[in-house]
């Protein structure tokens, strides 16, 4: 669904979801990545799946709530993008740049602290749409893609350059959901 609506939990307590506030427009399909204190959500879709995706990105604080900020844009405008981050860096990776169902190798970079446009990271060894990150505080992994691929990349989130290949999963999928305690 095509929504602005942001929610929020407190992890050490069950319990529903709480309003957080609003982006600054309704999409669909982006990412997002966050130091301890903002997070970043880029990309998307704006309209419905027949529109190119979006370049623009909001922030929020964290500790809180509130509506979405403006953050900058990024490099190449997409939705259907993976992110992942270490504490200082959002890295968001491939996507979808227009209509079609092909995806992109492009990977940008922000630093999460200071607002700004997104600067070129590099490429992915495969050009790819719906993948998953995930992040240790040194190296982000992106993980399967449309069509259930099963390849895993990983890049070094310090340094730009091109992200480079990793394995492959057990089995073929997308849309996963992704997640890391730093080692695993």
């Amino acid at each position: 669904n095509i929504t602005d609506v942001m929610d929020y939990i407190t992890i050490g307590s069950t319990g529903n979801a709480t309003d957080f506030g609003d982006l600054s427009s309704p999409r669909a399909n982006l990412a997002g990545c966050a130091s301890a204190t903002r997070g970043v959500a880029g990309g998307g879709l704006t309209t419905g799946f027949s529109t190119s995706g979006q370049d623009f990105m909001d922030y929020i604080t964290i500790a809180s709530t509130g509506n979405g900020t403006d953050f900058g844009n990024l490099v190449v405008g997409r939705n259907d993008l993976a992110a992942c981050n270490s504490s200082t860096r959002g890295i968001f990776h491939t996507g979808r740049t227009g209509t079609g169902a092909t995806g992109t190798d492009h990977i940008d970079y922000i630093t999460i602290a200071s607002t700004g446009n997104a600067t070129d990271f590099g490429n992915n060894n495969v050009s790819i749409i719906q993948a998953t990150g995930t992040s240790s505080s040194t190296r982000g992994v992106f993980g399967g893609a449309r069509d259930g691929q099963n390849y895993i990349s990983y890049i070094t989130i310090a340094s730009a350059g091109n992200a480079l290949d990793f394995g492959n999963l057990t089995t073929g999928r997308h849309l996963a959901g992704g997640l890391s305690n730093g080692t695993r």
